[in-house]
């Protein structure tokens, strides 16, 4: 059970009762129902790739871990409504690979990717390195099935983008971690892929040029500004340190840096014509 007791850092996390590993959203409903009649503390866990403890169990508890990585079923990718539905414990990276061959792309990208899985990164609401252009993943979660804590099932799965159908419910357990119900299922907006990229890594000499850099690329570039990443030279130093394969890919020592991309679906647009102005 020690891969699902300890977190990535291997500092948090306690040994579990026992660890469930359903494989249908019936089985996740079951777990639930079970546990609750026993009076056991449950902690669903995603690819437990979190830094903080929060998918492993807190000292002194007395509980299981729920994890769901076995339900990796990517049932529907939709190219005319530009939607996936997919399983809670399908890794990020095989979505966007699923995706790619249908010439789409879901907005999501972060370190962790290769073994992130989709409802972890819903119950934390995950943001990433596109952030800015696109917003948080409740942004792109159109519908969810949820297993509630009595293990009952909540059927929110509906794919459409306008939708004021009532209560927009789905966006309570974006961010909730779990402790609302358990995400088996999401219908997850996708977007064209991009045709033609233009990245820069920037040097600045102060936060407040940073800043203001960042602003003149949101009106200069618009909708192609999709990813901004900020670093200082004290991060970069350490990275260089502790990953010895890496070099340093530009001369300027900072004191902070930005990555920019940018990025742009349609024919004809080139994003590095705007780079260069």
């Amino acid at each position: 059970m020690r891969p699902h007791a300890r977190d990535w850092l291997d500092r948090h996390g306690e040994t579990p009762l026992g660890v469930a590993l359903p494989a249908t959203t019936s089985e996740v409903a079951a777990v639930l129902t079970l546990a609750r009649e026993m009076g056991l503390t449950v902690t669903p866990q995603g690819g437990n790739t979190g830094l903080n403890g929060g998918s492993v169990l807190s000292a002194q508890a007395q509980g299981i871990i729920l994890s769901l990585a076995r339900m990796i079923r990517i049932h529907v990718i939709d190219p005319i409504g530009m939607t996936a539905t997919v399983d809670a414990g399908v890794v990020l990276q095989n979505l966007h690979d699923a995706v790619g061959e249908q010439g789409l792309m879901f907005p999501l990208h972060l370190g962790s990717e290769g073994s992130a899985q989709i409802g972890g990164l819903i119950a934390t609401n995950a943001g990433g390195s596109l952030a800015a252009r696109y917003g948080m993943i409740e942004a792109q979660v159109l519908g969810l099935e949820v297993v509630l804590p009595d293990g009952s099932v909540w059927d929110g799965m509906r794919a459409l983008i306008k939708d004021n159908a009532g209560l927009q419910l789905r966006k309570l357990f974006c961010g909730a971690e779990g402790r609302l119900g358990v995400v088996t299922r999401a219908i997850l907006r996708l977007h064209p892929a991009p045709r033609a990229k233009a990245t820069a890594l920037l040097a600045v000499a102060d936060l407040e040029t940073a800043l203001k850099l960042g602003a003149d690329l949101r009106r200069e570039a618009g909708e192609m500004l999709v990813a901004t990443e900020f670093f200082s030279e004290t991060g970069f130093e350490m990275l260089l340190r502790h990953v010895p394969a890496l070099s340093r890919p530009i001369k300027a020592n900072g004191p902070f840096f930005l990555l920019v991309e940018l990025a742009s679906s349609c024919k004809g647009v080139d994003p590095e014509a705007t780079r260069a102005s």
